[in-house]
């Protein structure tokens, strides 16, 4: 009984996991390549930790199955915290001013 129940859970959470936006990890260059090479274009969340919008959005509208679907198939997804990194420079390249 145990593992049948196991089974269930492990089965509930890969659904949910294939069923929301998928976001490519790497580098901004590496999202940029595979974009080009994928012939898609490369759609991106600058968002910071602190962002109580960024936080709701990445809990409700990116898992949403739909979204996912659509964003997976016809995009390549690229997060980047605006406040590490190479997001750092991104964000002031780009003029992000609000999150």
């Amino acid at each position: 009984m145990k593992k049948i129940i196991l089974f269930s859970l492990m089965s509930l959470f890969c659904v949910e996991v294939f069923a929301q936006v998928r976001f490519f990890e790497g580098t901004w260059e590496e999202a940029l390549a595979k974009a080009k090479q994928e012939n898609k274009v490369l759609m991106v969340d600058f968002y910071t930790t602190w962002c109580g919008p960024c936080k709701l959005m990445t809990k409700t509208t990116f898992a949403d199955t739909n979204l996912g679907d659509f964003v997976n198939q016809n995009f390549i997804a690229y997060k980047i915290d605006c406040e590490k990194g190479e997001g750092f420079q991104l964000a002031e390249k780009y003029e992000i001013e609000g999150y």
